[in-house]
């Protein structure tokens, strides 16, 4: 897997749920100020965002692109460069995620990861799957957020 390919798969996954989670914030805040001023046609508005939000996912993701989803075999595979753009798309992804999902689990993140490098994070990650080889054929993305979870709940 190249270089580019790994930042390219590592943003994806990141953007996508960043993305859907600030599309998601301006939705609410959108709706909750039409309920304020109950003007009519809120709700049409709303469709044509959601379809103008399609029509570019349509277009910069092509339908004959293939999102690969790695599991543990194939990361342990990847080359160190690769590994680090991958972990720190991943590391953002928990981040997005669990600052707004789960906020109390994300303090303990934030604090963890307060002063790490990637390049420790890439050690936590690989120091999991050699200690869990049962769990090599499983999402890495998954192993990423156990083996962080493993930290911030044994302490």
């Amino acid at each position: 897997m190249s270089l580019f390919k790994s930042i390219l798969i590592g943003l994806v996954l990141g953007g996508i749920f960043e993305g859907w989670v600030v599309i998601n914030k301006r939705i609410k805040a959108y709706m909750d100020k039409n309920k304020q001023k109950k003007k009519k046609g809120g709700k049409m508005k709303l469709l044509k965002i959601f379809l103008v939000i399609t029509l570019l996912l349509t277009v910069i993701i092509p339908a004959n692109t293939t999102l690969t989803f790695y599991n543990g075999n194939m990361y342990l595979k990847f080359s160190e460069s690769e590994k680090l753009a991958y972990v720190a798309g991943l590391s953002d992804m928990q981040n997005v995620l669990t600052e707004f999902h789960e906020p109390g689990k994300y303090k303990k993140i934030k604090e963890l990861k307060k002063d790490m490098t990637i390049e420790q994070t890439v050690k936590i990650l690989d120091k999991y799957l050699e200690e869990n080889p049962e769990k090599l054929h499983i999402s890495v993305a998954i192993s990423f957020v156990l083996a962080i979870d493993e930290i911030i709940y044994k302490e």
